[in-house]
């Protein structure tokens, strides 16, 4: 996949096998995740094949929170490293 970073909407309740597959390539590839948690309970319903990929803080409640966050990376609020995520800007490698 040709990206910088992935957006994630999973529902624990559904049995999702491309999203798993997809966001698996994701964290291989050290690209920035931001996953969506779409139940009742947000992130407290995380399937546990989901923390065993990606830390607890890449794990959001609702899309809204997902667009804080990038918009927090976008104002330089938020800081990229390129020791976890490996980009495809040239002065973030």
């Amino acid at each position: 996949m040709i990206s910088d970073w992935f957006i994630c909407n999973i529902n624990p309740k559904v049995a999702s096998w491309g999203t798993a597959e997809e966001l698996s390539i994701i964290v291989r590839q050290q690209k920035p995740v931001f996953i969506i948690m779409d139940s009742p309970n947000g992130k407290k319903d995380t399937p546990l094949w989901v923390l065993s990929m990606v830390s607890h803080k890449y794990i959001y409640n609702t899309i809204d929170d997902v667009i804080n966050a990038v918009k927090a990376i976008d104002d330089g609020i938020i800081k990229l490293t390129s020791d976890k995520w490996r980009l495809l800007k040239t002065p973030l490698r």
